[in-house]
């Protein structure tokens, strides 16, 4: 056979072996299952900048499993940041949508939603860090850091540092006032006074003389992270150059840093998980460098959250219909030491996250392991 004729019967093979490599493919990725995930999150009001982050690590997360040939249809309602109408949206998911799995957000959202999921098979994803979020039968897990977390680390610190006297700073909702709830089991022999701060306040130089924060070793901010924390960091810093900043996970996201400057941020201590640091996995890396190419922007914690919470969905759902196994039992069996874009965490029996948790500190506007 002389080597025209080989070099055309290989040709002929491999092309041969490409369509039926293909065809398989294809008719894999046909016959595979639908699956359906709804999300209720506040694009609009009052959350809307978190909520629209946590969107967008959804949509990342959906796309990269579309690619790898799952079927997904993906319905996001807008809670419009109220509970009511949140719930009205999740209603549409479970009854005409059908969805296999709902991810809410914020807290009050979530607490709520659990009622009517109750007896149902459908997994409930919470970005919520609640200590009530789970306290029912649902079958709803956490996939945010737990306000336990953040209070046992802040609490080791301020016990360190040999702190009496603490001001908290605490966002009125159930985010702000379940943190602030935890902290004070923690910090049992500590006085921790509380001032209650909405979402709409700019100006605080009335409340910090009012609490005449000089009198305390420390104050505490339990907040989102958003505009709000800047604005309160910066005025008691220019009350008070000197006094120590706690914070907590939020408050050491890569969006907080971006609206501060080192001036006010050096010394200001946090609650974190290596995700905010900076010390990515390589699942982190690889989801930083797709986040930057489709938003053009850096990565914080709502995004790296809700992209976990989905691909860790459908690990638990091809598992499920392997096995018939179902609800939030099977987290923990699938899910201890594994490595996911926030970095290390196992799921409990209880469909609670344990997160590996650090504490961090700002210095020259980064954040740095403490």
């Amino acid at each position: 056979m002389n080597k025209k004729v080989l070099f055309g019967v290989i040709a002929v093979v491999l092309v041969a072996l490409l369509g039926w490599y293909f065809l398989v493919n294809k008719k894999s990725s046909e016959t595979r299952e639908t699956v359906k995930i709804g999300a209720v999150l506040p694009l609009t009001g009052s959350s809307s900048y978190y909520g629209n982050l946590d969107n967008q690590g959804i949509l990342i997360a959906v796309e990269h499993l579309k690619n790898q040939g799952y079927n997904i249809e993906y319905y996001v309602e807008d809670n419009m940041s109220n509970t009511s109408t949140g719930m009205t949206a999740a209603k549409k998911l479970i009854d005409i949508n059908k969805v296999d799995a709902i991810i809410s957000t914020p807290s009050s959202l979530s607490l709520s939603l659990n009622a009517i999921l109750e007896g149902k098979d459908i997994i409930h994803i919470a970005i919520s860090n609640h200590e009530d979020l789970l306290k029912t039968n649902s079958n709803t897990i956490r996939a945010f850091s737990r306000a336990e977390d953040d209070a046992t680390i802040i609490g080791d610190f301020v016990k360190e540092k040999s702190m009496k006297k603490i001001m908290a700073f605490v966002l009125n909702s159930d985010y702000g006032i379940g943190l602030y709830s935890a902290l004070t089991e923690k910090m049992e022999n500590i006085t921790i006074d509380k001032e209650l701060i909405d979402f709409n306040t700019k100006d605080f130089k009335n409340i910090i003389l009012k609490n005449k924060i000089d009198n305390y070793d420390a104050i505490i901010i339990l907040e989102y992270g958003t505009e709000l924390s800047a604005n309160l960091i910066k005025q008691i810093r220019e009350y008070n150059k000197n006094i120590q900043l706690i914070g907590t996970s939020s408050i050491a996201a890569s969006s907080v840093i971006k609206k501060m400057n080192s001036n006010i941020t050096d010394g200001l201590v946090c609650a974190s998980t290596k995700f905010d640091v900076g010390i990515y996995t390589t699942e982190g890396e690889n989801f930083k460098l797709l986040y930057a190419q489709k938003y053009n922007d850096e990565i914080g914690m709502g995004q790296a959250y809700s992209y976990d919470a989905v691909v860790n969905f459908i690990k638990y759902y091809d598992y499920s219909n392997k096995t018939g196994e179902k609800g939030r039992l099977v987290y923990s069996k699938l899910f201890k030491d594994t490595e996911g874009v926030v970095g290390k965490f196992s799921y409990l029996e209880n469909g609670d996250i344990a997160l590996e948790m650090v504490l961090a500190v700002y210095r020259d506007g980064k954040v740095n392991l403490y």
